[in-house]
Parts: C-alpha cells; sequence; structure tokens
C-alpha cells in the first residue's frame, strides 16, 4: 500500500469515527476503539477486549467441556462464575463442535472480540439463543 492510499484510508476511517461517535452503540465496539488508537498519536499497546455474556447462551453440556480443547478450539480459563474462551479463527474443525458454541464464535467474531467471557451473571445478549439450565 502507497503513502497515498494509506492517507487515503486515514482519512476514510477518521470520517467513519465521526459518523459514529453520534451512536454509542457503534462507537463502542472494539473495532472501532481500535481504529481511534491507531489512528491516534498515543502509544500504541498490544490489548485484548473479551465481550461477557450469560453463561445461558451456551447449553449446560457444552460449558461443562469447554476445558477440552475438542470443544472449545482453544485456551480456556474456566473460574467458578463461568469461563474465558478464546475465539480460534473458523476452521474446518468447526463442523464437528457444539453448535451453540460456534454461534458465540461467530457473534464475537463479527463484533471483533477475541475472548469471550461467560459469566453466570453476565448479560444475555440479543442475537444468540438462550438455554436453560434447569
Amino acid at each position: 500500500m502507497n503513502t497515498k492510499n494509506v492517507k487515503q484510508l486515514r482519512v476514510a476511517l477518521l470520517d467513519l469515527i465521526g459518523l459514529c461517535n453520534g451512536a454509542s452503540q457503534l462507537a463502542n465496539l472494539p473495532i472501532m476503539r481500535r481504529a481511534q488508537l491507531l489512528l491516534s498519536d498515543e502509544p500504541k499497546h498490544e490489548n485484548t477486549i473479551a465481550l461477557c455474556m450469560s453463561t445461558e447462551h451456551i447449553e449446560r453440556g457444552t460449558a461443562e467441556n469447554l476445558e477440552d480443547s475438542a470443544v472449545s478450539g482453544g485456551a480456556v480459563w474456566a473460574n467458578e462464575h463461568g469461563a474465558f474462551v478464546f475465539v480460534p479463527e473458523p476452521d474446518e474443525e468447526d463442523e464437528h463442535r457444539e453448535p451453540d458454541l460456534m454461534a458465540v464464535f461467530a457473534y464475537a467474531r463479527k463484533y471483533g472480540y477475541e475472548w469471550v467471557r461467560f459469566d453466570s451473571d453476565g448479560p444475555k445478549l440479543d442475537g444468540l439463543p438462550v438455554y436453560e439450565w434447569a
């Protein structure tokens, strides 16, 4: 990418950020925050943002087996209230994984998240199914 293209991209991103600042839901997306950071003169630090959601967005059986890499496809840190789960890139193994977890991963990727934090007290998000854990 040449210098002219980089400048045009910068202008386009600044315009997009300006448009989104009036819509707080869009302005707060991780990808928008990253764009703002990349375009700023502030020192650059690597950071990761986790999407927090209710554990009820996955079935109980899936939650109980998250630490099995065949189920989650990656890194997991479980605790008494839920788990932090790395959102892996899509691959051919996804068809063998739990559909409820794959729906969560697709949702997280759509909004630029690299981690999901399942929390028993976390919010229920629109656009994802909710499973009763009775």
